[in-house]
């Protein structure tokens, strides 16, 4: 649909400057828990944006990579994001979500 040329224009006019944006070099200290989610399919965050995050890590916050999602994780897995949301531990996990690094599948 119209929306989705939209947003692909717009996305090939803003792709020289988005390469350009470094949003870790000040990562934000929060004493809120962060929770984040991406994909493996992500174009916009690729594994080594993934990788460059993990350092920056507070001990509260969490970090799930979804397999066969992209940018937005939560239409491609939304049962992922439900639980991430919900505070959910995923699927064979033993540990808390508050504490580790996972890799979930989709459910």
């Amino acid at each position: 649909p119209r929306v989705l040329a939209n947003m692909d224009a717009s996305m090939r006019a803003l792709a020289p400057e988005l390469a350009r944006v470094d949003l870790l070099s000040r990562w934000p200290w929060s004493p809120v828990p962060a929770d984040l989610v991406f994909g493996d399919a992500d174009l916009l965050s690729p594994p080594e944006v993934i990788e460059r995050v993990r350092p920056l890590l507070g001990p509260q916050d969490t970090l799930r990579v979804v397999p066969g999602a992209a940018h937005m994780a939560h239409f491609d897995a939304p049962a992922v994001v439900r639980s991430v949301v919900l505070g959910e531990r995923p699927s064979g996990s033993s540990a808390s979500t508050r504490t580790t690094a996972t890799r979930v599948g989709l459910a």
